[in-house]
């Protein structure tokens, strides 16, 4: 019975890493995720998460809704940790075609982690600039961010749900209508029936 409780652990642990590498649209490497931007060998990996929507589950591009939002940028490479980073946060749904909601300084992140909170608003178009070294041999890498408006998910299955629920309502009253019409009619010949028998 150990030996099978201990298979079965190798075995998750074995499979771990590979759904952690999907999880991010990995695939089969970062090279072709998605949410990574690369700075010549090394690579700048961005993942968003909304705690109040779903607490488990990571966004790149496209953001289910506004509200409260932790945006995580992983250096990745030894060496991205040695090297000023700076993260700037554009909203490009002003009037005035875009203004800066959040700025992170260029400075050196040990733990290769820059974590950035803000709240995003529906329907807003965002760009995160991260700028990787210092003028004038820096680098600029660009992740465009798009909040839906919050009911954007379900408008689809909501107006076909609407047009259902109208439907049936006016199914069910020409049902009730012809029924009552039937027994209307029933009736006289009732009537019509019983004065022409006495």
């Amino acid at each position: 019975m150990k030996k099978r409780i201990s298979l079965l652990f190798a075995l998750v642990l074995s499979l771990a890493p590979t759904g952690a590498a999907w999880a991010h649209g990995g695939g089969p490497g970062l090279n072709y995720d998605p949410c990574a931007r690369p700075i010549g060998q090394y690579f700048v990996h961005m993942a968003v998460y909304q705690p109040e929507l779903n607490r488990f589950r990571e966004y790149c591009g496209s953001i289910p809704a506004g509200g409260k939002t932790l945006m995580v940028f992983d250096l990745v490479g030894a060496a991205m940790h040695q090297i000023p980073v700076g993260v700037d946060i554009i909203d490009q749904g002003g009037r005035d075609g875009g203004y800066k909601v959040l700025s992170v300084p260029a400075t050196e992140h040990p733990s290769g982690v820059i974590d950035v909170n803000l709240a995003l608003k529906p329907g807003h178009n965002y760009t995160a600039l991260v700028t990787v070294g210092e003028s004038p041999a820096s680098t600029t890498v660009v992740f465009p961010i798009r909040v839906q408006m919050w009911w954007s998910g379900f408008e689809i299955p909501a107006l076909l749900a609407i047009v259902g629920i109208v439907f049936a309502i006016y199914y069910s009253l020409r049902l009730w209508r012809e029924q009552a019409a039937a027994m209307r009619k029933a009736a006289m010949r009732g009537k019509i029936r019983a004065v022409s028998g006495a």
